[in-house]
């Protein structure tokens, strides 16, 4: 989310993601941080409690608090390596050649999508996010995010992506020399 919505400054300042805005605004306190993407992700992890924008809330918040009523629900989707394929399920079973497959076609391309990733394959943007891990994070900041995102690791049954692990134990190599 944070490279799709608050790194790509042009997009950032059209839709108006990444609250608080504060982190970006071009001040002599954020100067030396708009420099490093490292330190200007690790303030925004910092900042974000203060002013949550919804792309970056815990999402077992959302519904009633969503954890508690997960499995009564028909169709519950990731954005992994297997998104787009998951919303062509989706379609198929709530209705191809509906208004829903239109509008998945509007937002995410999803027909060209799943003809460029052979049908299963995540295309987008999401795919390209570990390219940037080691541009954008550090153990420290991985660390933060993970403590406000707990919650939705442990109530919606997620995995902790392998990247994390290996930059926590990259950065626990480091100080155990």
């Amino acid at each position: 989310g944070y490279l799709n919505k608050c790194a790509d400054g042009r997009r950032r300042k059209i839709e108006g993601s990444c609250e608080p805005m504060s982190v970006f605004d071009e001040t002599d306190m954020t100067l030396r941080i708009r420099e490093d993407p490292k330190q200007l992700f690790a303030a925004y992890v910092d900042g974000f409690p203060l002013k949550w924008d919804m792309h970056f809330f815990p999402q077992s918040m959302y519904c009633d608090l969503l954890f508690r009523h997960v499995d009564d629900y028909d169709f519950v989707g990731r954005m992994d390596q297997g998104f787009y394929g998951q919303l062509r399920n989706m379609t198929s079973k709530f209705g191809g050649g509906s208004r829903l497959s239109e509008a998945f076609d509007k937002v995410f391309d999803l027909s060209f999508r799943l003809s460029v990733g052979r049908g299963n394959g995540n295309v987008g943007t999401e795919t390209q996010a570990l390219k940037h891990v080691n541009k954008y994070f550090t153990a420290a900041s991985v660390r933060r995010a993970l403590e406000y995102f707990a919650v939705d690791y442990i109530r919606l049954g997620l995995e902790i992506p392998g990247w994390v692990d290996d930059i926590l134990e990259e950065a626990n190599e480091m100080f155990a020399d």
